[in-house]
């Protein structure tokens, strides 16, 4: 009994860190600043469980146990272990109680995955550099197995036009080097053959500005029969030429929903196109007041945000549809416990998939590539959504 106390209370212990570390991800603070605070709360998670032995062993050592682990602690340990096994209990119901409420009801009408790309080269060819090739020797690594996700969703209230009206949702490309250009350039052109009214990119393009070129010339062949739509995240930021990686994307056909909301005619209605890419880049000036106009006069708001925290935003305000990514669906799933690191104030609840906030509903991919050369069971996909 003893034992299965302190593993729970380990295990409470595992998720309040990671927890934290999850919410740090998803500030837009600077990236130094970030980093500092989540390897703080990694050696926390680490060191306190051995201070905690240490402290146990040297009160009460080891041949002599007076009344088992917890009486022989302090109080401040004792209420420590009591703290964690309150939030292990929480995280357990809470996450059963999402499960059971996930609120997508009959707004998702039809789910089919199918592998995007034909069998190609091996995993450790598709990607570069030592530590890139040895992840992708992990069996069941993913990271170059992208899947094509077909998603029928129902949204309600909205003209007879727009039934049968499609989009194809990719985020979180990360060009870094690690992945090979020609696996980019074959996921482009397999998502090209599944056609769509509408192309939007949620942002994290391109991490290394050496490459910004590269992405835009692998990108231009994927096009929309109404256009193709972009905003960055915070891993651009990183590339330290945000104004060039705007402007490649811009001459390769790009539109930047960063810059201005954007109203459509789509099978003769009004669909509303922004792009929300807070907290990591402040809109321009004049935004707000277009984006206003624009909801005022659309038939169908869509908002295209790096982040899925961004919904509760978009709920405000009223819009249909909110694509989103930056979780890359916690990237590393475990059996029953599911996604674990997902970089969002809302911890794992969105990690991806599809979330009916009403009146909003949310879009959050899994990512189409990852900087981090590891996916366990969690795939990356390019999803193509047909509103009925």
């Amino acid at each position: 009994m003893e034992i299965v106390a302190a593993l729970l209370a380990l295990a409470g212990h595992g998720a309040f860190w990671i927890g934290v570390v999850n919410r740090l991800h998803a500030l837009g603070w600077p990236r130094s600043c970030v980093k500092s605070l989540a390897l703080a709360a990694y050696l926390a998670c680490a060191a306190l469980p051995a201070a905690f032995a240490l402290h146990v062993y040297y009160r009460a050592g080891l041949t002599d146990p007076s009344g088992g682990w917890f009486w022989d602690a302090s109080p401040f340990w004792r209420a420590y272990a009591v703290a964690c096994w309150c939030i292990l209990a929480i995280t357990v119901v809470r996450g059963v109680w999402l499960q059971m409420t996930r609120a997508n009801g009959q707004r998702l009408r039809d789910e089919r995955a199918r592998a995007l790309l034909p069998a190609g080269p091996p995993r450790s060819q598709s990607v570069a550099g030592l530590r890139a090739r040895c992840f992708a020797r992990v069996p069941g690594n993913q990271i170059v197995a992208p899947q094509l996700v077909e998603r029928t969703l129902v949204i309600a209230g909205l003209p007879a036009a727009l039934r049968g009206t499609t989009l194809l949702h990719l985020s979180d490309l990360h060009f870094s080097g690690r992945i090979a250009t020609d696996h980019f350039r074959r996921v482009v052109a397999a998502a090209a053959q599944a056609p769509a009214d509408l192309v939007v990119l949620t942002g994290d393009l391109c991490d290394r500005a050496e490459l910004i070129d590269e992405v835009a010339s692998v990108l231009a062949p994927l096009r929309g029969r109404v256009g193709q739509y972009f905003i960055l995240g915070n891993h651009d930021l990183r590339t330290r030429q945000v104004p060039r990686l705007r402007a490649a994307m811009t001459a390769a056909g790009w539109h930047d929903l960063g810059q201005q909301p954007i109203l459509l005619d789509v099978h003769g209605a009004r669909v509303l196109l922004a792009g929300d890419e807070r907290p990591w880049f402040a809109p321009l000036a004049g935004w707000h007041e277009s984006l206003g106009r624009g909801l005022a006069a659309c038939d169908l708001a869509i908002l295209a945000a790096h982040t899925p925290d961004r919904v509760t935003w978009a709920r405000r305000r009223g819009f249909h549809l909110v694509l989103a990514g930056h979780t890359h669906g916690g990237q590393v799933c475990l059996p029953v416990v599911g996604p674990v690191l997902c970089p969002s104030w809302h911890g794992v609840r969105f990690a991806a998939g599809v979330f009916h906030l009403p009146p909003t509903l949310l879009h959050v991919s899994r990512g189409t590539a990852s900087l981090f050369p590891l996916r366990w069971p969690c795939p990356p996909e390019v999803v193509r959504i047909t509103r009925v």
